[in-house]
């Protein structure tokens, strides 16, 4: 697994379902499909898990990164369980 930040407005473009969302973070398995997501506020509070228990979608649904050989996590998986246990 890898652990990848995406920024609102960088890497993510277009509008966001939550006004608050500045980071997400995903989990992604080794053939690049996002497992889980992740969304912090400009103060890293937790505002945004998919997938969820109250049937939100998230905003990479259906989604595959490409990986390389190289691309290191940006956040430890420990650090991404705390997030999504909240």
């Amino acid at each position: 697994m890898k652990y990848l930040r995406w920024t609102i407005g960088k890497e993510i473009t277009g509008r966001s379902p939550n006004r608050r969302l500045v980071d997400v973070y995903t989990e992604v398995d080794d053939t690049g499909h996002i497992t889980r997501e992740v969304g912090t506020d400009s103060a890293g509070r937790v505002v945004h898990r998919a997938p969820s228990t109250d049937d939100r979608y998230g905003l990479f649904d259906n989604q595959v990164v490409r990986l390389t050989v190289d691309r290191e996590s940006d956040i430890d998986p420990e650090t991404f369980e705390r997030m999504w246990r909240g």
